[in-house]
């Protein structure tokens, strides 16, 4: 699901669904967005994955060096246990 992430100085300030709606901190799914939500907690979701998952793949944008693609299999050969996300229109805000 594509979404917006707006972040300033680290604290994440909206969580916006591709159709307009916000996530709310009361959304069912808002936990699960939370760990991914800024590109340090990226970083230290990938962390944790390369020591504990089966598989880990990840691209890296060549001027910021965030990852932009990331792909996650925590058991081989389980079904369901994929993650995948995709970073993409990110921008710098002064």
């Amino acid at each position: 699901m594509p979404l917006t992430v707006g972040v300033n100085n680290g604290e994440v300030v909206s969580i916006t669904r591709a159709d307009g709606s916000l996530v709310d901190p009361t959304d069912d799914v808002y936990q699960f967005y939370v760990p991914y939500s800024t590109i340090d907690q990226i970083f230290v979701q990938l962390k944790d994955a390369l020591a504990e998952a089966a598989e880990v793949n990840a691209s890296y944008d060549p001027t910021y060096g965030y990852p932009v693609n990331i792909n996650i299999d925590q058991v081989k050969d389980a079904v369901d246990d994929e993650l995948s996300l995709q970073i993409t229109n990110f921008e710098v805000l002064e």
